[in-house]
């Protein structure tokens, strides 16, 4: 009797193991589909130079304990376009918290204004960002949450925070973090698991980009 409850629970074990990886697989053909649709393709596992060429970016300097996975790369004018999930924890012991949240990577031709703009409610930028200031971002807050915006260029960002401030307005949802620096504009949203969630966030970190690089000139 005891061997038999040592086997099924073996079963068990290894059955719900195989369920999980068909869902997972499930949702990979998901987001292959949509995000082929926007021109990304799936990059295999987390190269081991991605965290560290963007490690100066905010979302991936908050926590510890980083993690990176279904990685999509595409093209987009000049640049590249990186999509990824990310989880990493804050706290230790019971105090520990998960965090796991969808960014998108743009990269274009033209250098941009380090600039960080957080929805309410998410920590205002430290560590190498001190020397960033907040400016007023008034007007961005008019169809969703209100946001900060900080800068470490407060008197040269103005054509950048209007468009900025015009993104947030429009396409903001679902996102809650934004970032400009060097040749890059990233932005980040709370995982839901949603494919089409993660498509939305691609297309506006692209429209925010072209508007950007619009209005950027060479410095």
């Amino acid at each position: 009797m005891p061997n038999e409850l040592v086997l099924i629970a073996i079963a068990a074990v290894g059955a719900g193991f195989i369920t999980i990886l068909l869902a997972r697989r499930r949702e990979r053909r998901r987001i292959a589909v949509v995000m082929g649709g926007l021109g990304l393709q799936f990059a295999g596992r987390d190269p081991s130079d991605l965290l560290a060429k963007h490690h100066d970016l905010v979302c991936f300097r908050r926590g510890h304990n980083h993690r990176v996975w279904d990685l999509m790369r595409g093209t987009f004018d000049q640049g590249e376009v990186i999509a990824l999930r990310h989880s990493y924890e804050t706290g230790f012991a019971s105090h520990r918290k998960h965090h796991v949240e969808m960014v998108v990577i743009v990269q274009i031709d033209r250098p941009l204004i380090g600039v960080v703009a957080l929805a309410d409610g998410e920590l205002a930028p430290v560590g190498p960002f001190e020397s960033y200031r907040r400016i007023g971002l008034s007007g961005a807050e008019e169809s969703g949450p209100s946001w900060r915006m900080y800068t470490d260029r407060p008197a040269h960002v103005g054509s950048q925070r209007s468009v900025v401030r015009a993104w947030i307005a429009q396409y903001s949802q679902p996102a809650y973090l934004l970032e400009t620096r060097g040749h890059r504009v990233a932005a980040a949203c709370r995982d839901k698991g949603q494919p089409a969630q993660f498509a939305q966030l691609v297309e506006s970190v692209r429209e925010l980009a072209r508007g950007l690089a619009a209005e950027a000139s060479p410095r």
